[in-house]
Order: C-alpha cells, then sequence, then structure tokens
C-alpha cells in the first residue's frame, strides 16, 4: 500500500465516523453541503500541495475549500450570489457565475468539487472541469453514484462508492461516489 492510500484510506475512516453529524443549516437549489470528513478526504485525494491552483466549481458553503491547505491559488465558482458573497469572506478568488459557462483561459493543477447531482448534471460538471486541468492535474469528485455515473468514468484513476448515509445529515439519501480523473494528454 502506498503512503497516499493509506493517508487516503485513514481519511476515509474519518469521513465514515462523521456520518450523520449536523451541519450548517444553508438554502439554495440542489446544494448539499460536503460533510467536513468528507471534504477533507477529497482533498486528501487530490495531493494538494501549497503553492498549487486549485479550482472548486459549484463551491457551495465552501466545505471543501475549508479543507485546501494553506498557500494555494484558490478559485471558487459559485452560481448563487448569497453563496458567492459568503465565499468571498474566505479572501479566495470567487467568481459568480455558471460553472458551465465558465473559461477564463487558466488551467488548474487541481479540482476539487461537489457538484450538483440532478439529471446526470454531475457528469456535465466533471467533464467540464477536467478540461481546465493543467497537463498532470487531478481531479477529484463526488458524484451520484448510478449507472450513468460508472459508465461516464469507466476509466477513472478511482471510483469509489461512500457509504451509504453520507449525506443524510444534508438532506439527501442519494448514492454517492468519488472519482479520481487525471487530466487528458
Amino acid at each position: 500500500m502506498t503512503d497516499r492510500q493509506a493517508r487516503a484510506d485513514a481519511a476515509l475512516a474519518r469521513a465514515q465516523g462523521l456520518r450523520g453529524q449536523k451541519v450548517e443549516s444553508v438554502s439554495a437549489p440542489c446544494l448539499f453541503p460536503t460533510p467536513p470528513g468528507v471534504a477533507r478526504y477529497v482533498v486528501e485525494l487530490a495531493d494538494i500541495e501549497p503553492g498549487m491552483t486549485v479550482l472548486e466549481p459549484s463551491a457551495g458553503t465552501g466545505a471543501l475549500l475549508d479543507a485546501v491547505p494553506k498557500g494555494c491559488a484558490v478559485t471558487a465558482v459559485e452560481i448563487v450570489l448569497s453563496l458567492a458573497d459568503r465565499l468571498r469572506r474566505l479572501e479566495r478568488r470567487v467568481l459568480c457565475q455558471n460553472f458551465l459557462e465558465y473559461d477564463e483561459g487558466l488551467r488548474f493543477d487541481r479540482v476539487v468539487m461537489n457538484p450538483p447531482f440532478d439529471h446526470g448534471s454531475d457528469i456535465k460538471h466533471i467533464e467540464h472541469a477536467r478540461e481546465l486541468l493543467a497537463p498532470g492535474g487531478r481531479l477529484v469528485a463526488i458524484c451520484a453514484d448510478g449507472p450513468r455515473q460508472r459508465e461516464a468514468f469507466a476509466e477513472a484513476e478511482l471510483y469509489e462508492p461512500l457509504p451509504e448515509g453520507t449525506f443524510a445529515a444534508q438532506g439527501t439519501g442519494v448514492r454517492t461516489a468519488i472519482v479520481v480523473l487525471e487530466a487528458r494528454s
């Protein structure tokens, strides 16, 4: 077992131990904030180091941003104005727009994301985000754990279903998974 896999296994164990914990209540369409333990696991799998450029599309409440190590150049994209305004208080670069329309020509070393899931939109968001990776970049996303997602991400470096009820405290019983994708060559 590699050191990275051992760290990821430990982070997943912590995430499983946090299942059912309460999080801050925020109302927005299709928003199910990432539980803190899962956010730490996603960032651990992303292998983010200080100095890297990091993108969080559909940033919501910023749970993934909170887990990103200090010293990174972070860009968050959030369509809901009240959430974008709130994220700006974290002193991160925040753009208020539809992520599927985002492309400033920047490419990122890492992308961490928990996109909206409705009607397979998670697949569209993840595919768009993958196009924004710099050469050698890595994307770690939470997605619905369904047949469309398993098929869409069949070539992923990792496709790992999360435990049942991972997002129950956030108000959904949707089965979820973590997908890890590398930049296309």
